[in-house]
């Protein structure tokens, strides 16, 4: 089961006249402030986690005041948990040239998480170490969608072996999660 965003919206990242005009989609997600920030579209700020996920499935973001660290986990008791982003091209006439993704997870014991990146013609794993990840296999597409689904860990608190984000309260400037997507003419 999915849930969508608190109005049952599932969010879809269009491109904008001038992210049209300049061939380039770009967002980052920083944890700590919990918000987008549309780069390539005159920094427009979305705030809350779940207002720039399509689709997310046992999701929530924890603080820990005592730790003073925050970061996106499943929910506590479930077994699995997904969160995706998708961005469409086809409404403007673009397609996608490639596309680029950075994102940090940290798993602990037996933690796991698969980071994808999918078109509806090819799938492309990466590590969630930080990196910036670009492929232009996924060149002439008309979507993108990055998921994230995360499972195991151990015990009663298996759910919080797996963090996606994590990082410092204190810690407001960083970002371990952005996509960039160049784009053409369709």
């Amino acid at each position: 089961m999915y849930v969508f965003s608190q109005d049952g919206q599932e969010r879809v990242f269009i491109p904008s006249e001038s992210e049209k005009k300049n061939k380039l989609f770009h967002i980052c997600y920083n944890v700590t402030k919990n918000s987008y920030f549309r780069l390539s579209n005159g920094q427009e700020t979305i705030p809350g986690w779940q207002r720039g996920a399509w689709r997310t499935e046992n999701m929530f973001r924890k603080e820990e005041n005592d730790w003073q660290m925050v970061y996106l986990a499943r929910t506590e008791g479930s077994s699995f948990g997904r969160i995706s982003w998708k961005f469409n091209c086809a409404p403007v006439g673009m397609k996608i040239k490639s596309a680029s993704v950075r994102a940090f997870s940290q798993t602990f014991h037996s933690g796991s998480v698969r980071w994808s990146l999918r078109s509806a013609e090819t799938t492309i794993e990466f590590p969630g170490d930080g990196e910036l990840h670009s492929s232009s296999s996924l060149s002439g597409g008309k979507e993108l969608i990055v998921e994230a689904e995360l499972t195991g860990g151990e015990g009663e608190v298996s759910w919080q072996h797996v963090q996606l984000f994590r990082q410092s309260l204190k810690d407001t400037e960083k970002v371990l999660f952005e996509i960039m997507v160049e784009m053409d003419e369709s």
